[in-house]
């Protein structure tokens, strides 16, 4: 089945690439080429077919979010996003199989671009000559065929969704949107914050949890952390009270899923890690921004007040279209301790999560990093010695030891263009805590 995969992942990469370069050139060949030797890799390993299915071809049917090889689903595909894409088109099967020429495959994915585009019509029956022996059959025409959410949606948005898409570089932009202005590009950039700004702001509208860009941002922080060199991964830092919570979200997604590869987690498990982390505090979107960004300290009215936001957290991952079970587990617990304190109060002596205690590490290093109306930002070697002080207390002994380690061979520093932040006046760091 892992070359199956890798067939339709190569098929709707070639598809992205036409709707890029409709006009073809180097890239569009070397992918033609490359898709005609996966299909004849995946033609060649795969099982005897069942049923009235012809030897030599593969049957794709796509339903809903789901992608089933045969009779056999293909997990590793539910959710994806040109799953969701095809099916909102009405396209319900693909069917790729030997023997066929270039020619009949470039046909095939220049008519698939077509109707994914809106473009095109279903005329599988009659194209034998034209597509060799390739097929999709499609149903009537869907509206909306991305699947996006269509309120206030800014280019930023579609830019991610459309990288995650296709698998590309993140990294790769157009001029002015490569990173803060420094020489060597950085990331995450200004793509990545307006994104989450976005995300965060639909729940806070009340619109709901947009879970397709929230999956797609993930996705891009994922392939950025491996196509950049350390020296160009860098922390955000909010040039005002208005960018904390998305540059938080980014900044702790994306230790997470370091952490989370330092402790040799699978990429399934990485990709959850970075979800829960972008997602951990979204039930602050709910709460008076006045009260979270105030400069003087809380009473304690108000602190109880701000605590609740785990459990409206939780309520709203668990109430979306689809259950993140462990993103809303962190969401709930990522304040608590691995010594029993922090809140919301538990009952008895249960642990909190693993994923939830990772959270917790990273989130609180990132928060004490960062520029906040009741405190100055700590150093890179004041927040790393907190860790190491709260190893065995505050945090889970072995998660420390490992994020500790991970920062023994990279110091995160700040996107350069930011602003250096000094001190706030009348500021300590009573309020990390309260506000974090």
């Amino acid at each position: 089945m892992r070359e199956a995969v890798v067939l339709l992942k190569g098929l709707m990469e070639a598809v992205a690439l036409r709707a890029q370069e409709p006009t073809g050139g180097d890239r569009w060949n070397d992918a033609l080429d490359q898709l005609m030797s996966d299909l004849r890799e995946a033609v060649s390993a795969a099982k005897p077919p069942a049923g009235d299915s012809p030897s030599g071809v593969l049957r794709f049917q796509i339903q809903d979010d789901e992608v089933i090889l045969g009779a056999d689903p293909i997990w590793e595909l539910r959710g994806w996003l040109w799953t969701q894409r095809l099916s909102r088109r009405g396209i319900r099967l693909i069917s790729l199989g030997l023997p066929l020429e270039r020619s009949h495959l470039e046909n095939f994915v220049v008519d698939l671009e077509a109707v994914l585009a809106g473009e095109g019509e279903s005329l599988e029956v009659g194209l034998s000559e034209r597509w060799g022996g390739l097929r999709f059959m499609l149903d009537a025409p869907a509206p909306n065929p991305f699947g996006f959410r269509t309120v206030a949606e800014p280019p930023e948005v579609r830019a991610i969704v459309g990288a995650s898409r296709s698998g590309a570089d993140p990294g790769g932009r157009g001029e002015g949107d490569a990173g803060f202005g420094a020489a060597e590009p950085t990331f995450p950039a200004r793509t990545e914050l307006s994104v989450a700004h976005w995300i965060l702001g639909e729940v806070g509208a009340g619109h709901g949890l947009p879970l397709v860009e929230s999956e797609a941002l993930v996705r891009t922080i994922s392939v950025g952390i491996r196509c950049h060199s350390r020296n160009a991964i860098r922390l955000l830092d909010p040039t005002d009270n208005e960018e904390y919570p998305p540059t938080h979200a980014i900044n702790t997604a994306l230790l997470a899923m370091l952490l989370a590869e330092e402790r040799g987690m699978n990429s399934r498990d990485v990709w959850e890690v970075g979800l829960a982390g972008l997602l951990h505090d979204v039930g602050m979107t709910q709460l008076s921004r006045g009260l979270v960004q105030r400069a003087e300290s809380l009473t304690p009215t108000e602190r109880e007040l701000v605590n609740t936001h785990p459990k409206i957290g939780v309520r709203i991952l668990l109430e979306g279209p689809e259950a993140l079970s462990i993103p809303a587990l962190v969401a709930y617990e990522h304040h608590l301790r691995a010594d029993g304190g922090g809140y919301p109060v538990r009952a008895g002596n249960r642990r909190p999560h693993l994923v939830s205690q990772l959270v917790h590490v990273v989130s609180v290093y990132c928060a004490l990093r960062a520029s906040r109306p009741y405190s100055a930002p700590w150093s890179h070697s004041r927040a790393v010695a907190f860790v190491r002080a709260g190893a065995g207390g505050q945090f889970d002994e072995g998660l420390a030891r490992d994020f500790l380690r991970l920062m023994d061979r990279w110091t995160p520093r700040f996107h350069p263009s930011f602003p250096a932040r000094g001190p706030v006046a009348g500021s300590g760091d009573g309020g990390r805590e309260e506000r974090r």
